[in-house]
């Protein structure tokens, strides 16, 4: 049994899912990296990454915000890749996804000045980091859970705040997906 942070199954995508070097492995022959999954569901178990708790966002019980003052129909925060600045320059990085989802709902303008084509205001897609970070996942009704290099910590983030995770990242386990029934509180 290996506890890991990255559930990669690799039955989804023949090369690396990580823009990041230290986890690529398509410049790793395949007599030295073996014909395996990294992870096997049937045995291991991803655990959740360690996030510096919020204190305060448990004291005000964000996670019981009702319905009514979730105003966000959807929200993600994070690194949208090269068009914004600051953004991870490597094609591979996020597999692409949240470039994707940047380019058809991005809420911040990206370097041309341009937003996300079908941009609504009910929608938050940025990078944009926020001081009211974890007030915005619990006025939110969904909250999107992308891969970055590899895995996404944004699981714990979305449910700790009672926002329902999206979750867009084929073949990639997340903490405890195989022994919890996540059709019962997330969408796949």
């Amino acid at each position: 049994m290996m506890l890991v942070h990255w559930g990669n199954t690799n039955t989804k995508h023949e090369k690396s899912t990580t823009a990041y070097w230290a986890d690529n492995w398509d410049d790793i022959p395949l007599d030295r990296r073996g014909n395996h999954p990294c992870f096997d569901p049937r045995k291991d178990l991803v655990l959740p990454a360690w996030k510096e708790p919020n204190p305060g966002a448990i004291w005000l019980k964000l996670w019981a915000r009702p319905r009514i003052n979730r105003t966000t129909l959807f929200y993600f925060n994070g690194n949208l890749g090269p068009a914004y600045e600051e953004g991870r320059r490597e094609d591979t990085y996020s597999m692409g996804i949240r470039q994707k989802l940047a380019a058809e709902f991005g809420s911040t303008p990206n370097k041309q000045g341009k937003l996300g084509r079908q941009h609504t205001a009910n929608v938050t897609v940025t990078y944009l980091k926020s001081e009211m970070y974890y007030e915005e996942l619990a006025s939110s009704i969904f909250c999107g859970v992308l891969p970055g290099d590899g895995w996404s910590g944004r699981m714990e983030d979305s449910m700790l705040q009672g926002c329902i995770p999206v979750i867009i990242q084929d073949g990639i386990f997340l903490p405890y997906e195989n022994v919890l029934n996540y059709n019962s509180f997330a969408v796949r």
